[in-house]
């Protein structure tokens, strides 16, 4: 029957409520018929969501009082398929640890106190930064956008996007009194830089689509301008080369509503995680004997992985890092270098749930792929002992070195902290990048009082101003001729010098590129 129309048969969710005592407390999910989750961390105020997919809520109250996180919301997110949302607040030290189980019909999330007095670090067992990722990488080429249009169906409002190729998107979306939904389109480039789509909807004034950067770094933007928080969904063809963005008439509650998020069209070419086979991105190359030094800035951790955080403070070592790579972006190229940014977002490089490795390698491909002079690592340093404190900067290849030695002396200077010295770590990205490369541990974020000053902007520049200085010194010393330095003598690793502590040879699998962001013992830092 042409006529018929569709409909959802779910069972109910007819019990939300807390199981336990004091620091041993469960909150415990009980619905008619198997249920699954999924969950995602949200801040200001920082918030755990639990999204529950088959279940329509059944519930007396849609709220249910902690003691020590306040109070728990609950409400029906959608219907048709059913989604339940459960916001739990998230107070300093503590941490909600999901069931082992995705799908059943009765689910525990732990309610517990956090290790580290405050301080997070990347990695934490049932930590909400820390999510199931893929075992297979996939790489992403620039594309073009080949079609977009604009229709409108029974009050809905459908933007369809067309791509060259699979592509990566990210999307956010701002709260009151500007509701404008974002959505950003890494390594994209559009015929044109501008253009509008004319759209009929009561609430959408417009959709805007712009080339918001260009290369080296190409990103393309699509703005949806709307006078109220509209349902707004993102999600691929079936082609696996192009976006929907469903704008429909309804309005969320912005407490609850997801603000971020981000996702890929299609797989692409599956690759090996060490890339063979895989075309670059296409980046600026200067011509060889122009002068012009290319560096690669790497703002460490960002997306699935903020890598440390001090609660107390609220300070989280991806938002760090991207500010004073961004500082440093600007210091540098108004003194006339060529900077490429393995990121300039809250983003993974290599994609969305990529595997520590795959990210790592993404890292180290962009500053191979521009033929960069030099690669910069920036990191912040965490530790169990809240005393430990300091800057460092860590070297593998014998080029390395030398740059970290031109790096440190003008960093500790501009932030007049403790010199913890230059180390040898063989590092992933250190180790698998062919220019001279240095990893940077500003500061430490689990330090009070380096922890407040990471924090502060003013700080973050000094910071800024020390590493271009070092890096100026460096270039005038070394990078004259550019065409002097053998690739071999790049690859070699460092001899073992007196001022130099020396790690195991081990290449560390975590984002963060370093042993956990362990710290060196104090006998063996100069």
């Amino acid at each position: 029957d042409s006529k018929a129309s569709s409909a959802w048969a779910e069972g109910l969710i007819n019990d939300v409520h807390l199981e336990g005592a004091g620091d041993n407390q469960q909150l415990v999910v009980q619905a008619e018929h198997e249920v699954s989750y999924k969950t995602f961390s949200l801040k200001n105020p920082s918030r755990f969501v639990v999204d529950i997919s088959g279940g329509v809520l059944n519930v007396a109250s849609p709220s249910i009082a902690h003691a020590k996180l306040g109070t728990i919301r609950l409400g029906q997110f959608t219907l048709g398929p059913a989604v339940t949302r459960i916001v739990i607040p998230l107070a300093s030290g503590y941490q909600i640890l999901p069931p082992g189980e995705i799908r059943g019909r009765v689910l525990r999330f732990a309610i517990k106190p956090s290790s580290g007095a405050g301080v997070s670090g990347s990695g934490s067992s049932g930590s909400p930064r820390t999510p199931a990722k893929p075992a297979v990488a996939y790489s992403f080429r620039t594309q073009q956008l080949t079609r977009s249009s604009a229709d409108e169906r029974k009050g809905v409002c459908v933007v369809h996007l067309e791509f060259s190729g699979p592509v990566q998107y990210e999307w956010s979306r701002l709260i009151a009194p500007d509701y404008r939904f974002f959505v950003d389109l890494p390594n994209v480039i559009l015929p044109d830089s501008k253009k509008e789509l004319k759209v009929r909807h009561r609430h959408l004034s417009g959709v805007r689509i712009s080339q918001n950067s260009g290369r080296p770094n190409p990103k393309a933007r699509v703005v949806l301008d709307m006078s109220r928080p509209l349902e707004v969904k993102v999600s691929p063809g079936s082609n696996g080369k192009s976006l929907d963005i469903e704008i429909g008439s309804n309005t969320v509650e912005a407490n609850t509503s997801i603000i971020s998020g981000n996702g890929i069209t299609g797989s692409g070419s599956a690759q090996p995680a060490s890339g063979s086979g895989d075309e670059p991105v296409s980046v600026y190359r200067p011509k060889p004997g122009s002068g012009v030094r290319t560096i690669c800035i790497d703002p460490g951790h960002g997306g699935n992985d903020s890598g440390a955080y001090n609660r107390s403070l609220d300070v989280a070592e991806e938002d760090v890092t991207l500010d004073v790579g961004l500082r440093l972006r600007d210091l540098l190229r108004s003194s006339g270098w060529n900077v490429v940014m393995t990121r300039e977002t809250d983003r993974d490089v290599s994609y969305a749930g990529s595997t520590d490795s795959e990210e790592l390698w993404a890292r180290a491909k962009v500053a191979n792929d521009c033929g960069a002079d030099v690669f910069v690592s920036i990191h912040c340093n965490s530790a169990a002992n809240s005393a430990a404190e300091g800057t460092s900067i860590h070297a593998y290849k014998q080029g390395d070195i030398v740059l970290g030695e031109e790096m440190i002396a003008p960093l500790i200077r501009a932030t007049g902290r403790r010199n913890r010295g230059v180390h040898q770590d063989r590092f992933y990205v250190l180790a698998h990048t062919q220019m001279p490369a240095v990893l940077v541990e500003t500061a430490f974020v689990s330090h009070s009082e380096e922890g407040r000053l990471l924090g502060d902007p003013v700080f973050r520049q000094r910071i800024a101003e020390g590493l271009a200085e070092g890096l100026n010194n460096y270039a005038y010393k070394y990078l004259k001729d550019r065409g002097t330095a053998k690739p071999s003598t790049l690859s070699t690793p460092a001899p073992k010098r007196s001022y130099i502590t020396v790690r195991p040879a081990a290449v560390p699998t975590s984002k963060s590129d370093r042993d956990s962001d362990a710290v060196l013992p104090q006998s063996v830092l100069k």
